[in-house]
């Protein structure tokens, strides 16, 4: 349980410790929400700043965004250097996690706006996230032997986020039709075109959520 706060919000934690809350971590298939955030910008910085320097800005980057992120009950996969992955909807069941989802994204790019302006205040330097969001049916649960168990994600569906991400624009956040489909009327969103990913037989839609219209 010790282990778990650091991937899924502590309050959710505590209740599932205090009996409020039953959960079986087994694999399960499920539907959820998937988000994968890259931070954009980092690399050129770490050729500018020394190791020392570094570590303090990833290391508050980083808490920011968890903080976010458990706010809106995500759950942690893993962080990927200065990626994040991250789904909704389990381990604890929720109907709205694809407007989490979004909403998540929004607020991490509004948190990085004002970290920024802290950490290069009037430098002239590229910064931003590109992030990834589909809803579909992966599974979902604890791998691994006993000496060390992981609590992730694995499907097609955790990959096309992975790679929205990554053909995502600096403070893009780019969804998938499925997600679309689910938060059309509260955000406002863009269509882009359709794009060929890896591992599907036709293109897909992708959208750009530009900003939340729910008042």
């Amino acid at each position: 349980m010790e282990q778990l706060k650091t991937f899924i919000s502590p309050q959710m934690v505590n209740l599932i410790m205090s009996g409020q809350m039953n959960y079986d971590f087994s694999p399960r298939r499920a539907e959820l929400t998937m988000l994968f955030s890259d931070l954009r910008g980092f690399t050129s910085l770490c050729d500018e700043l020394e190791p020392e320097e570094l570590a303090p800005i990833l290391n508050e980057y980083l808490t920011e965004m968890t903080e976010i992120i458990f706010q809106h009950g995500g759950t942690i996969d893993r962080y990927l250097g200065d990626g994040i992955m991250t789904f909704f909807g389990a381990p604890i069941p929720d109907e709205k996690h694809p407007e989490n989802a979004v909403s998540t994204a929004l607020a991490m790019q509004a948190k990085l706006s004002e970290l920024k302006e802290k950490w290069l205040g009037d430098a002239q330097r590229e910064l931003g996230t590109g992030i990834g969001i589909t809803t579909g049916y992966v599974t979902v649960g604890s791998f691994g032997p006993k000496s060390h168990k992981e609590y992730t994600v694995s499907g097609s569906n955790a990959n096309i986020a992975s790679r929205l991400s990554k053909i995502a624009e600096m403070a893009q956040v780019l969804i998938s039709p499925r997600t679309c489909a689910r938060v059309g009327d509260l955000f406002e969103v863009e269509p882009l075109g359709q794009r060929q990913f890896k591992g599907r037989a036709t293109p897909m839609m992708v959208y750009h959520v530009k900003r939340t219209v729910r008042s």
